[in-house]
């Protein structure tokens, strides 16, 4: 299965999510949306080891952050502003929350951060403790984006174990259960003797995101069909970035109107 193949599942899958954001009885179209995430966190780490220009990637990541934000808060969040006059916390929810592109962009940045200072041991445990710093920072409410500790873990698992496919998915398979089920991990790891906490159904139905790791493991390492001639070649790569703001502006003016 190439890039192209893992793109489109990851596209379409988005795309039924964000649609069972509005449509009645939309759950089980969020439970197809599960296998979206982890297939974008593997092309990350995947492009990231192929590109020839990391500080080109990074800067297309960040001008698609910028660009999504509106949309991703309007299709999302727009709710909270129902029969309320303010704007304050939709403005509020535009500041502080950070769409999956965010993540994407701290999970590459946070790549190019530990690959950049490899060479020297003072180097590289510094740029570990900044990685455990963004980790915390998440963890503790203080940054917040879609996925957000869950894409910085699964990129670091889907780059550093890429060599061996099935203890990729393996360890990109924990690393999203061990965020997903951290309050039940830490219960169990302090001995604790109070009421078990439950997880709720909403983290019960992302294990389903584990059902991406199949199509990954298919991957074969190709790019899939493009365009041959510029400008369609970029194009072609640019119009992926952009579908992204794109159907949920649509999506938007198609619902909430």
């Amino acid at each position: 299965m190439s890039a192209l193949a893992l793109k489109l599942i990851a596209t379409l899958t988005m795309t039924i999510d964000h649609l069972g954001h509005f449509v009645p009885g939309g759950t089980y179209m969020r439970i197809i949306g599960r296998l979206a995430f982890p297939i974008y966190a593997f092309l990350l780490a995947n492009g990231f080891a192929h590109t020839s220009n990391r500080g080109r990637y990074a800067y297309r990541l960040a001008l698609f952050a910028l660009i999504s934000q509106l949309p991703f808060t309007l299709m999302l969040k727009s709710s909270i502003i129902d029969g309320s006059t303010s704007l304050q916390p939709l403005l509020w929810e535009y500041v502080h929350h950070g769409s999956v592109i965010t993540s994407l962009l701290i999970s590459f940045l946070c790549l190019w951060l530990l690959e950049g200072c490899k060479e020297k041991l003072w180097s590289r445990i510094l740029s570990w403790l900044v990685v455990l710093g963004v980790l915390a920072l998440y963890l503790s409410g203080a940054i917040r984006s879609d996925y957000g500790p869950k894409c910085v873990l699964m990129v670091l698992c889907f780059y550093y174990f890429r060599q061996t496919p099935g203890l990729m998915v393996l360890m990109a398979s924990a690393s999203l259960c061990a965020i997903l089920f951290q309050d039940q991990f830490l219960y169990v790891l302090q001995g604790s003797r109070g009421e078990f906490p439950m997880p709720d159904s909403w983290t019960l139905k992302q294990l389903f995101s584990l059902l991406s790791m199949i199509p990954i493991l298919l991957y074969n390492g190709k790019k899939g069909w493009s365009p041959s001639t510029q400008p369609w070649k970029k194009l072609w790569q640019l119009g992926f970035y952009a579908y992204y703001p794109l159907h949920m502006t649509v999506l938007f003016f198609l619902f909430r109107f």
